[in-house]
């Protein structure tokens, strides 16, 4: 498990470093979430509404997947362009 203050050390959704605005923490704690989750249940999946940033939080979590196991393996499912 990982705390949001630790993963903001480690995944950068602000500027330098720092999450400035408001979306910028909803996708640091997005992540955090769904990396915790994994980390319970080993599955887990990202929906949200268009444009909230399903990319940025998807991304933060294989940093953050990847910076505490570096073989990890993680497998993206994503439809084809309309």
């Amino acid at each position: 498990m990982i705390s949001i203050e630790a993963a903001e050390q480690l995944v950068d959704f602000g500027a330098g470093g720092r999450v400035t605005t408001k979306v910028a923490r909803d996708q640091l704690e997005g992540a955090v979430a769904l990396h915790n989750i994994l980390q319970r249940h080993r599955v887990g999946y990202l929906a949200d509404e268009v444009g909230m940033g399903k990319t940025y939080v998807a991304l933060g979590v294989v940093a953050l997947l990847r910076h505490f196991d570096p073989r990890a393996r993680v497998l993206i499912l994503a439809p084809r362009g309309n």
